[in-house]
């Protein structure tokens, strides 16, 4: 089943959870709109509207925890970033965490008890009910890496991001902490090494069937001119039964896309694969949806399920998220900006 929502706006952030969510959208007059998203009835509800007001106001990475949502804005004229909880029925309250201020923090996941926040080098873990620090990760974690994505299995917890090796050169980062013994085990060791205006970085990741799942990309960059495009991709197995990283890389159909989000189909994952190019005198962009075949040695187009002229847009980390059977997805049909909901 596909359920969309056409509506005169454009999409920025999505989490979701059970077959409901949540969306940060952006509309003229008003720089975000919080709007409660409902798959199974194909209804929304607006619950809270930011207007600019010469405001540079932009949200990080959302997560879902403790039963509520949590998202964290960032107001780049002053560098001031403030958070939000919205419980399940849409109360949206300002709250305070026990975080740094002047960096900027993303919230990296979450679960039924608490959720990671994390700002370059470092991660904290938040208690999602009393909102103090559960436990700070940062000095367990080498100083050198950043860490954009993390998940929980077992007594490990698994990183992924960048490690940065030197002011010009850096590496795809994918690693684990063993809880128990407070020690890292780094995975990536023999991801290639970039510098310059390449940029490497796992992005993603997912645990399937007792193995984890983890995406990225390599992108290129430059301020003047202005020039941001992707320029490799990245897809990984990690077995822990067997310690051994296997690179799927080439199962990407197009060397040049990134995996910018992995979520659950079904009983399988989907990536949300893109390639972009963004300079000063053109824009350009493609992004599509793929599942992993059941025998895990190929990826299957998904784009067809979308509706007919549907457009995803997964140039943004937050564009895409499923849970319980919903996969949800920000994009454009037939241009006009678009909600899509597929029953996996």
């Amino acid at each position: 089943m596909v359920r969309t929502y056409p509506a005169s706006i454009g999409g920025s952030g999505i989490i979701s959870h059970g077959n409901t969510a949540l969306l940060e959208l952006v509309r003229p007059s008003v720089n975000f709109e919080l709007v409660f998203f409902n798959a199974a009835h194909n209804t929304t509800r607006v619950i809270q509207s930011k207007v600019p007001g010469g405001v540079d106001l932009i949200p990080l990475d959302p997560t879902f925890a403790g039963g509520s949502y949590f998202l964290p804005w960032v107001n780049y004229s002053t560098g001031n970033e403030t958070w939000e909880k919205v419980s399940a029925s849409g109360v949206v309250s300002t709250v305070n965490l026990p975080l740094g201020r002047g960096q900027f923090w993303d919230f990296i996941y979450g679960d039924h008890d608490s959720f990671y926040a994390s700002s370059g080098v470092y991660l904290v873990e938040i208690n999602a009910t009393t909102l103090k620090i559960a436990s700070n990760l940062t000095k367990l974690v080498p100083p050198s890496v950043s860490v954009n994505a993390v998940l929980p299995i077992a007594d490990r917890l698994y990183l992924a991001g960048y490690q940065t090796l030197s002011a010009t050169s850096s590496r795809a980062y994918f690693g684990y902490l063993n809880l128990p013994t407070k020690k890292v085990v780094m995975i990536s060791k023999s991801m290639p090494v970039y510098s310059g205006n390449l940029f490497p970085v796992f992005q993603e990741l997912i645990s399937l069937r007792n193995e984890v799942y983890v995406g990225g990309s390599v992108t290129y960059e430059t301020a003047s001119p202005f020039m941001l495009s992707t320029n490799g991709t990245y897809f990984y197995r990690y077995v822990p039964s067997t310690s051994t990283f296997h690179d799927l890389s080439s199962l990407v159909p197009n060397a040049t896309w990134g995996v910018f989000a992995i979520e659950p189909w079904g009983h399988t994952i989907a990536l949300s694969l893109f390639g972009f190019e963004a300079s000063q005198t053109s824009n350009y962009w493609i992004s599509t949806v793929y599942t992993l075949s059941s025998s895990g040695t190929g990826l299957l187009n998904q784009t067809s399920v979308l509706p007919s002229g549907f457009w995803a847009n997964n140039a943004l980390p937050w564009g895409t998220a499923a849970s319980n059977g919903w996969f949800f997805q920000i994009g454009y049909r037939d241009l006009v900006p678009a909600v899509v909901a597929v029953e996996t």
